[in-house]
């Protein structure tokens, strides 16, 4: 299926695919921008400060991830259209009864006597980007990728025009890790209350019959959201060993690398939102013939896209890293080369999860976690003490392991699944 654009009166269809990455384009744009106007406003200091606050708003998501938008796809994609609907009405219902208990977490985060005003945009990031992610979420299922492609540029734009302002102006001075974080909540979180509140895909609920939703999403996704949280431990909460050592300037140096990764990553989530929804249909109404086409496809595209950023990655680090984020970065050269690999390891770990949310089996990705946690509890001593090198080398280490872990349990109980 693909999506349709309306430019100067002429109607353009596109494949959904191409939609869904100028949708996870903005949201990933927005993100870059803002951290290199920290990092060329600043330097390392303050972008480890802005990565620390991040990866709260991160953690949020990975909640999220789990518990809403994984057990949607399984729930909803395939399914019979008003059905789909009634469920989506439903959940919609619970966001906005959500979003309203964010009022008063709010409250209490700006009573908090240390670091308040961060620890308020970190709750209005977190509820801004649920807000937007189901009304994403509801348009792939839909299939209408444009919608999302709306949603996603009303609440993001803002922040990538203020962004870009910081960055061409030098209008932010010290300390910019708080400034850019609250304009990036502040701005978003108008758009992404308009998305949420305007959300109403099958009408409206009353609490009875929208409860049953919150027992099917936890029933689902309660062993994935172990496995996100295990997750987030091994790869978002580096900084925050850094920063708690005192090595700020390496926290920094890890985040910079973090964010070059994201530009490959960026087109593999956008991959992820169309093709998640779509290998379930397949295997459900094609078996292993229609899935394998759509894992094809995505292979594809991915190695496409990721390829040249990993070769770039690696062969000229520390000119990437100086000319992108500035001379305070000379020194994220070698992250950023080890990051490298991690970009290369995304392309089968995203056709691994394909194939896992495919045939409903989230043991192969919690058995990767866990061994990611091992790997992390035994060597982050260790290699942590290198800085963002060491750290790097884990992440690629651990990237690893989310292939060759879910890989060989995925073979071995391939004809068991249902």
């Amino acid at each position: 299926m693909g999506g349709v654009a309306q430019l100067a009166g002429f109607r353009i269809t596109l494949p959904g695919w191409t939609l869904a990455m100028v949708d996870q384009g903005c949201a990933s744009a927005a993100t870059l921008i803002t951290s290199l106007a920290v990092a060329r406003s600043a330097g390392a200091d303050e972008l480890a400060m802005f990565s620390i606050a991040f990866a709260a708003v991160l953690f949020s998501g990975s909640i999220y991830q789990a518990l809403v938008a994984y057990p949607l796809t399984l729930l909803a994609a395939g399914g019979v259209a008003s059905v789909r609907l009634a469920h989506l009405a439903r959940l919609a219902q619970w966001h906005r009864w959500g979003a309203w208990w964010c009022v008063p977490l709010a409250g209490l985060a700006a009573l908090w006597p240390h670091h308040r005003l961060i620890l308020v945009a970190v709750v209005a990031c977190a509820a801004a980007r649920a807000g937007v992610e189901f009304r994403r979420r509801s348009a792939y299922l839909n299939e209408t990728p444009a919608v999302a492609v709306q949603a996603s540029a009303w609440a993001h734009l803002p922040v990538l025009l203020a962004g870009s302002l910081v960055l061409l102006s030098g209008w932010l001075a010290h300390p910019v890790a708080l400034n850019a974080l609250m304009a990036l909540s502040l701005l978003a979180v108008g758009a992404a209350a308009g998305c949420l509140l305007t959300a109403r895909p099958g009408g409206t609920e009353t609490p009875a019959a929208a409860r049953p939703v919150l027992v099917d999403h936890w029933r689902l996704g309660r062993w994935y959201l172990a496995s996100l949280l295990a997750l987030w431990a091994t790869n978002y909460a580096f900084g925050w060993y850094l920063a708690g050592r005192g090595d700020l300037r390496e926290a920094g140096y890890l985040h910079a690398a973090r964010t070059l990764l994201g530009v490959p990553m960026a087109a593999l989530l956008a991959f992820d939102s169309w093709f998640q929804p779509r290998a379930r249909e397949a295997w459900v109404a094609g078996g292993a013939h229609a899935l394998g086409r759509v894992v094809l496809q995505y292979a594809g595209l991915g190695t496409l896209v990721v390829a040249p950023c990993a070769l770039a990655m690696w062969w000229w680090p520390s000119f990437l890293a100086t000319t992108i984020f500035g001379s305070d970065f000379s020194g994220s050269g070698p992250a950023l080369a080890l990051t490298a690999w991690c970009a290369v390891l995304a392309v089968p770990d995203r056709l691994l999860g394909l194939l896992i949310v495919a045939r409903q089996a989230p043991a192969g990705t919690a058995l990767g976690f866990v061994a990611c946690l091992g790997l992390t509890t035994w060597l982050l001593p260790s290699w942590g003490a290198e800085g963002a090198a060491g750290c790097a080398r884990l992440l690629a280490l651990n990237a690893l392991a989310m292939v060759v872990v879910p890989g060989a349990w995925l073979a071995l109980r391939w004809r068991r699944l249902g």
